[in-house]
């Protein structure tokens, strides 16, 4: 009987001990280093070469193609994150607008409103998105 329970406590603590190991790790990210537009076009191709054995002329000229894809790409991305903020100014200045014309209780239930439906909106993200372990 003392050895089942010894068995038992010995499988327990090894469970517990190997999990909790494993989530030391899950919590160490690393920093993403951006690379320049050659350098993603260069890894896309190195890894298209690999994937489709190209040939050096179709890797050259595939080369060049995700060349111009990823500075494409780079520039879309650019003007996004610029008409993000444009977006994120607007929407500051129409809320300035419309607390000009409201009284202050009309403000406080406005502001009530909103938190409400942001809490909705993130209810339901949770509920949709899994996350992971």
């Amino acid at each position: 009987m003392k050895k089942v329970v010894a068995l038992v406590a010995l499988v327990g603590c090894m469970v517990v001990g190997s999990s909790s190991f494993g989530q030391d790790v899950q919590k160490e990210k690393k920093e993403r280093v951006e690379k320049s537009p050659i350098e993603k076009a260069e890894k896309m191709t190195e890894k298209m070469t690999e994937d489709l054995n190209l040939t050096e002329e179709q890797a050259e000229e595939v080369k060049q193609v995700n060349v111009y894809h990823v500075q494409e790409m780079e520039e879309i991305k650019q003007k996004m994150k610029a008409l993000k903020a444009e977006a994120k100014a607007k929407r500051e200045e129409h809320k300035k607008n419309v607390d000009k014309i409201l009284t202050e209780e009309q403000r406080k239930i406005h502001a009530e409103k909103i938190a409400e439906r942001k809490a909705k909106r993130e209810e339901r993200k949770k509920q949709c998105i899994p996350k992971p372990e």
